[in-house]
């Protein structure tokens, strides 16, 4: 990629909504974000045909491409693409197909974040492939780098008349560690990186949104540690946090910072993976209607919607298959899916509904947690957020 002071792309799309009746001067986007995009074994084994020798992502998104449709639409990348000399692999250390790139760019992703715990599985040169194929794609990322002058860029998008500014974090890298001097590769949760890299982008932009990969896996509630991490970063000048990492869905809320209203969803759950199970075979797409008004100060979040997505395992042609079925064509399934498989997507929605109610509320109070010092100690990979984070 070539290195660019900032990164900039004018999303000429005419708005998927009518502005407010009456006023012209309102501009209007709707902003998505899905979670965890996982490859596993299984999925690109299911992707692969046998005549042409190629993986072929298509089928397996082709259902769900309708509703991710957005202005600007975001997820997270939890696998490289590191190339087949390096072998593709599963967990615990994955390499995917190149061709997932080029299916998620015509499903309509505009940026990935890259920052994540898998980042280095296939050591710094898979991380650096990763971003040639993003580029190759033209799909913009952020939280891993090629050099020191990518990392000091800034990522923005501006869609419709509202800019938004991009940040990504990871915990950390499984302890697979860059080399000396090579630490610029991957941003960790270094709090005052993080509000240093906020100030830089914050007058650039309306909106700043930053991505955490942070988390205990598998909990469907979030860790007093994430909410105090999302405090202080909301008090650091971010407008919209994005968790993901426990592979399930955690509750979003708003935090009142002055007159400011930040939007966080502690995790976004999986949107594609080969896990299995109930809370892990699922997730949301996650939908802000966003207005920015003359007569209101700064952009804001009209709507907060969400679309429950299922991946779904057939057999077809004698051998597994793989989709993502989104719940709002449900009664557009009748005919496809069986009895069992529309009870399936049925507790699917229902679970979705249960976390992402807008009437979660918490025991205690966001400004009573405390932030645990030193939550990244430089050089090590090693911090106090891994016995919370990771097992």
């Amino acid at each position: 990629m070539k290195t660019l002071k900032t990164v900039l792309i004018i999303i000429l799309l005419v708005s998927l909504s009518s502005p407010v009746e009456g006023s012209a001067l309102v501009n209007r986007i709707h902003f998505k974000a899905v979670g965890d995009i996982m490859v596993h074994d299984v999925q690109y084994n299911s992707a692969y045909n046998y005549q042409t020798g190629q993986y072929d992502f298509t089928s397996m998104f082709q259902p769900v491409k309708e509703a991710l449709q957005a202005d600007i639409l975001v997820g997270n990348l939890e696998t490289t693409l590191s190339g087949p000399e390096l072998g593709y692999s599963s967990y615990p250390r994955f390499n995917c197909p190149d061709s997932i790139a080029e299916t998620l760019r015509d499903c309509g992703f505009n940026l990935l974040f890259t920052a994540n715990n898998h980042s280095l599985d296939k050591g710094v040169k898979g991380l650096r492939r990763t971003i040639d194929v993003l580029d190759q794609n033209n799909i913009l990322h952020t939280g891993t780098f090629k050099s020191p002058e990518d990392r000091e860029g800034l990522t923005i998008i501006n869609a419709n008349g509202i800019s938004f500014g991009f940040l990504n974090y990871t915990y950390g890298t499984n302890g697979l560690l860059p080399p000396q001097g090579e630490e610029y590769v991957v941003n960790l949760l270094d709090v005052a990186q993080i509000e240093k890299d906020i100030k830089k982008i914050r007058n650039q932009v309306d909106l700043v949104v930053v991505g955490l990969h942070f988390g205990i896996e598998y909990q469907r509630e979030p860790h007093p540690q994430q909410r105090a991490l999302a405090l202080r970063i909301a008090q650091g000048g971010a407008d919209i946090i994005l968790g993901s990492h426990p592979h399930v869905l955690q509750p979003y809320e708003f935090i009142q910072v002055g007159d400011r209203e930040v939007f966080v969803v502690y995790s976004l759950g999986n949107f594609v993976s080969g896990q299995k199970g109930r809370y892990k075979d699922s997730g949301a797409i996650l939908e802000l209607v966003i207005e920015k008004s003359p007569f209101v100060k700064g952009p804001k979040i009209m709507e907060v919607n969400f679309t429950p997505v299922w991946v779904r395992r057939y057999f077809a042609e004698n051998r597994l298959r793989m989709e993502v079925i989104p719940y709002q064509n449900y009664h557009k399934l009748e005919g496809k899916l069986n009895n069992q498989e529309l009870r399936i997507l049925a507790q699917v929605n229902s679970d979705v509904q249960e976390v992402w109610s807008p009437l979660k509320r918490y025991n205690l109070p966001i400004e009573l947690i405390k932030l645990s010092k030193n939550i990244y100690l430089p050089g090590l990979n090693i911090n106090p957020w891994v016995p919370f984070f990771h097992h």
